[in-house]
């Protein structure tokens, strides 16, 4: 039996945008499609039911307009009641209303789930059950525009990066929304309140870039004082600024808290790595992903930044056969205040159509953090992948400890779905919070070193033995 068992389907359109039911991580929500005009591929946005370690499930699936484009990112942001979901998706209008600077990026979706959850589907033994069980539904609540009209001669700006503050805090009463433009003239973030899903929703602020600038990835974090911090990367560096919720329409003024150094006068290679992705480890804590110059390799970098510029405490370079690392996500173990040490899983999918696993340990007190390489996944698709995404770790009460695991997803341009299983282990016992981490091949590392000390220091007995006999 593998230590991550995986589960894979194929859908009939290419796949863009993924995330997991915040709530829930039985359900997997997707999108992508062939775009506007394509015969044969329509779009489209599917939910699959994860809850088998062996197949997934399609539980819901609605088919979207063809005159318009595919699903390039997508959110699942909360439950509206017990059995529905709230997403939101960037959905570019067609081409004729784009002309007429009339681009409704910005969709929301109601997802009613089976009432049976998909459950009976996911019997493998029982196929006239998986023929007959109730499917889910999925409803558009809302079109809305929120970037400004493209400058440019051919309107080709779209959504290209969706992201939502987390989840884990109890006291807050909707989550945020950042929107990113993508082939356009200066780029633009935006953000907005993700509440009910209709434009009753509150624009909170907006950053314009420089002309030929665009942000490659943004994340957002909760702050102790109940605002946000945000950070967001272009090619070359890294910036950040405060997000007052109480506060509409801001005009956002960011500061940079890194750039990329150039190259040594003398080097061989004058161009500078580039940023890929980017998410918050803790407030003024960052992971970043970047790709070296000319395809040379991936890195993962931990950035440190407080009133001043940022500073570089690690990185970790991963493996040779990537070249070029095309996605990243993390999730964070230990959601707990005061928690003086926490792991994170980290995920990155690269061009070589692999996943390379690591682990990142955190400690707040000592300031310190620890990137381990855990395991690669290789060949998880048979075309390039688009898209990665991780389940919500939902800790359990203490009374009601039981096995955990984390659910690490993946889509590609080849229609297919992959969902890999991670198990978790309690690390802390006697704590009435236990904290997880994440088990797998990590582990055997150290039994492989303590079964070398065990057999050298038999080696070292035996020859002390010959040594006192002669």
């Amino acid at each position: 039996m593998t230590m991550f068992p995986s589960a894979k389907t194929s859908l009939s359109y290419p796949l863009y945008a993924a995330d997991f039911d915040p709530e829930d991580d039985r359900y997997l929500i997707v999108g992508g499609g062939g775009g506007e005009g394509r015969s044969g591929v329509g779009n489209h946005i599917t939910v699959l039911n994860t809850q088998s370690p062996n197949q997934l499930v399609q539980v819901a699936d609605i088919e979207l307009s063809r005159d318009e484009d595919s699903v390039t990112s997508l959110a699942a942001v909360r439950r509206l009641k017990p059995a529905s979901t709230l997403i939101l998706a960037g959905i570019n209008s067609s081409s004729a209303a784009q002309e007429a600077d009339r681009n409704e990026h910005l969709r929301s979706f109601r997802i009613d789930y089976p009432s049976d959850g998909g459950q009976a589907q996911t019997t493998e033994k029982n196929e006239k059950a998986s023929e007959s069980s109730e499917k889910g539904s999925i409803e558009l609540i809302s079109r809305r525009s929120l970037f400004r009209s493209s400058t440019a001669t051919r309107k080709e700006t779209y959504q290209r990066v969706l992201r939502l503050s987390p989840t884990y805090k109890k006291n807050v009463k909707f989550r945020i929304a950042a929107l990113a433009t993508g082939l356009a003239p200066a780029g633009e973030i935006v953000f907005v309140e993700a509440r009910s899903g209709t434009n009753d929703d509150l624009l909170l602020g907006q950053i314009a870039l420089e002309k030929g600038q665009e942000a490659a990835d943004v994340d957002i974090i909760n702050s102790a004082d109940g605002s946000y911090d945000v950070a967001y990367c272009t090619d070359y560096e890294v910036s950040v600024c405060h997000l007052d919720p109480s506060k509409k329409s801001q005009a956002l003024e960011p500061r940079c808290v890194y750039i990329t150094p150039h190259p040594d006068v003398f080097a061989s290679v004058k161009s500078r790595p580039t940023f890929r992705a980017i998410r918050f480890l803790a407030p003024g804590l960052l992971l970043l992903l970047a790709n070296r110059p000319q395809r040379s390799g991936t890195e993962l970098l931990v950035l440190r930044y407080g009133q001043g510029l940022g500073e570089v405490i690690s990185h970790t370079r991963l493996h040779r056969a990537m070249k070029a690392g095309i996605g990243l996500d993390v999730s964070n173990l230990g959601h707990h205040e005061g928690d003086e040490a926490k792991q994170f899983v980290v995920a990155v999918a690269g061009q070589d159509i692999s996943i390379e696993l690591l682990t990142l340990d955190y400690n707040p007190t000592k300031q310190d953090c620890q990137l381990r390489h855990s395991t690669t996944f290789t060949n998880v698709h048979p075309l390039q992948m688009t898209r990665i995404c991780m389940s919500s770790v939902i800790l359990p009460p203490s009374e009601k400890r039981s096995p955990m695991e984390l659910k690490l997803a993946s889509v590609s341009m080849g229609n297919t779905v992959v969902v890999h299983r991670l198990p978790l282990v309690e690390v802390t016992n006697s704590s009435s919070r236990p904290r997880y981490a994440l088990a797998g091949p990590q582990e055997s590392g150290y039994f492989r070193l303590s079964l070398l000390v065990l057999l050298l220091a038999i080696i070292l007995s035996f020859i002390w033995m010959k040594s006192v006999e002669k």
